[in-house]
């Protein structure tokens, strides 16, 4: 079988249990709609990153002090890469020099069906994560 450069190729992680497969058809449509080199799920944060801070001994310091005083309403939404799938074109999986980030288009997805899994607590919020996803019929 012959890989042509432009044939768009899916990377799935086996420890995303929740995606389905409607998830993987709307990244293909979105790099083929938006003509970008990668499409990977994403999840707006719901808090806003330009207001956080970062820990300094005992202070708190904000990471964008200019920032702090605006409304959080007023800033832009934050998305966090659910790490669940990717698409890309061959030629863009061949490119060693590409990353995942470069030129990516969003494929937004429901904060509930997403769980990074690194502690034991993580894996008990995902199983009751998809344990409600499945009694709504969502999964």
């Amino acid at each position: 079988m012959e890989l042509h450069l432009q044939t768009a190729v899916c990377c799935l992680y086996p420890t995303a249990p929740m995606v389905t497969a409607h998830d993987i058809e709307d990244g293909l449509e979105a790099l083929v709609r938006s003509g970008a080199s990668f499409a990977f799920p994403a999840v707006d944060l719901g808090v806003k990153t330009e207001r956080a801070y970062r820990v300094r001994g005992d202070r708190l310091i904000p990471v964008n002090p200019e920032m702090m005083p605006l409304r959080s309403q007023d800033l832009e939404a934050a998305y966090f890469d659910a790490g669940q799938f990717y698409w890309a074109r061959a030629a863009q999986w061949l490119d060693e020099s590409m990353q995942i980030w470069d030129q990516a288009t969003l494929v937004p997805i429901q904060r509930e069906k997403v769980q990074d899994i690194d502690t034991e607590e993580d894996w008990l919020r995902a199983e009751r994560q998809f344990a409600q996803l499945k009694a709504a019929g969502q999964i």
